[in-house]
């Protein structure tokens, strides 16, 4: 069954917000960790923030809303998750750059999201695996490419397993 461009449209459009909704997630846990640690100093820092912060949260909660309804499609922007990441990240290095982080969580952080590029990678190449080039070198390199995402994501699963699940990593890393 030949695949339309709108299929083809929909799933890259997946595969980036997915992408892009993982990456937001790692900045606000990085950023729910800095609130639930700071002084008072800290929280008076996010008092001061918070209406710019709101403004980014009804950005994101209209995207998630559309979700919800199943109205979210390829024509929507996906600037105001960039935005609300970029906003968040430059909040955590101007004002926590020298808060204390967990190791372990922010590289479980980055795996999600490494584990979301490669299922994003994985998707588009099934996508192309599907056009008629059966036996063409096109068709080899994309089986190797399936192999090596294949493999990433397995290492990826091997390094969250090897991860410490108590605490003895706090404390050694910064926020940016």
């Amino acid at each position: 069954e030949p695949i339309r461009q709108s299929d083809t449209d929909r799933l890259s459009f997946g595969c980036l917000l997915n992408v892009h909704m993982t990456m937001l997630q790692r900045i606000l846990n990085q950023f729910n960790e800095v609130a639930t640690t700071c002084d008072v100093n800290g929280y008076q820092q996010i008092g001061r923030l918070f209406s710019d912060m709101a403004s980014h949260e009804k950005s994101i909660d209209h995207v998630i809303e559309m979700l919800r309804k199943d109205e979210l499609d390829d024509s929507i922007p996906l600037a105001p998750i960039e935005k609300a990441s970029s906003y968040f990240k430059n909040v955590l290095a101007t004002y926590f750059a020298d808060h204390p982080l967990s190791h372990t969580e922010i590289l479980l952080n980055y795996l999600n999201i490494y584990i979301g590029c490669v299922d994003g990678m994985t998707v588009v190449m099934k996508v192309l695996r599907a056009f008629p080039t059966e036996g063409s070198h096109f068709c080899i390199l994309l089986q190797e490419w399936m192999t090596l995402a294949s493999d990433m994501k397995n290492n990826c699963k091997k390094i969250r397993r090897r991860l410490p699940t108590d605490d003895s990593s706090k404390e050694i890393g910064r926020a940016v």
